[in-house]
Parts: C-alpha cells; sequence; structure tokens
C-alpha cells in the first residue's frame, strides 16, 4: 500500500463517521457539494537520513480539500467548525497512537514488512476557503502532514 493511499483510507474513516457515503477522492472534487480529496502537496520528503543508507524521517504532506455550501453565513461558520473538528481529530489520533497503516501486511510470497511507520499526522495550519465558486460553492482547505520513519 502506498502512503497516500494509506492516508486517504484513514481519513476516509473519519469521513464515514462525519459525513456517511461520500468517498474521498485524489485530485479531484465533484462539482456538487459536499465532497472530499486528498491533494499532494511538494515539496521535500526526507527529514533526516539515519546512518544507514536509505532510511530515516519522511514526511507525506497533503490538503485535504472539500467542495462546500458557501450560501449564507452559518454554512460558511460550519466550514470552518468542521475542519476545526478534523484538525483536533488527527491531533487526538496521534496522541492516541491511531495512525495510518503504512504496512502492507504479509503477501502470498511471505513479504512481511516495507519498513515504514506511521509516527505523527497533524494540520499545519487552519482550514480555509481556497477558492470560491462563481455559484453558491467554494472548495475549503487544510494543509497537514504525516510524518514516518522508513527502516
Amino acid at each position: 500500500m502506498s502512503v497516500l493511499s494509506a492516508v486517504k483510507s484513514y481519513l476516509q474513516g473519519y469521513i464515514d463517521e462525519a459525513d456517511e457515503d461520500r468517498p474521498v477522492w485524489v485530485n479531484h472534487l465533484r462539482e456538487e457539494p459536499v465532497d472530499y480529496a486528498i491533494v499532494p502537496l511538494g515539496g521535500g520528503r526526507k527529514v533526516s537520513t539515519y546512518v544507514h543508507g536509505n532510511s530515516g524521517l519522511r514526511e507525506f504532506t497533503f490538503a485535504f480539500q472539500s467542495s462546500r455550501f458557501t450560501a449564507d453565513e452559518a454554512e460558511r461558520v460550519g466550514n470552518i467548525e468542521f475542519f476545526e473538528t478534523l484538525a483536533q481529530w488527527l491531533d487526538d489520533q496521534t496522541e492516541a497512537g491511531t495512525l495510518p497503516d503504512l504496512d502492507p501486511g504479509e503477501d502470498e510470497t511471505g513479504y512481511v514488512s516495507n519498513g515504514l511507520t506511521a509516527l505523527e499526522i497533524e494540520a499545519l495550519g487552519f482550514g480555509y476557503l481556497f477558492e470560491q465558486g462563481e455559484s453558491s460553492t467554494g472548495v475549503y482547505q487544510i494543509q497537514c502532514r504525516l510524518e514516518y520513519s522508513k527502516e
């Protein structure tokens, strides 16, 4: 399983609790709100390298986006509150040690691990209106980071 797939699956669990039957897409939002997407962000992925080879601390930075209604004040406030709650949930999950599963498990050949272990997932800031649509919709986003180790 890729890091992206693991994060997608992890966040799908949160969305299933908050907004049943809504998929989490990658690099795509449908036009009709409410919809969710993970958008990988550019930047370095190695935080530090261990002495022995290609192992070390890594990070995967991404934006979590949602197309949402923006017609009235209550909707806009609710949209920001959704992202505040998501940021707190990420903090709580890190504190509890409930992180994305980056290990694909054992396959048919007996391969057991890819050596990736999630260490922390967090929101890097506050959710905000990223793009205002021409109608009564917009795209909100929050930037996030998963830190993991590669053995």
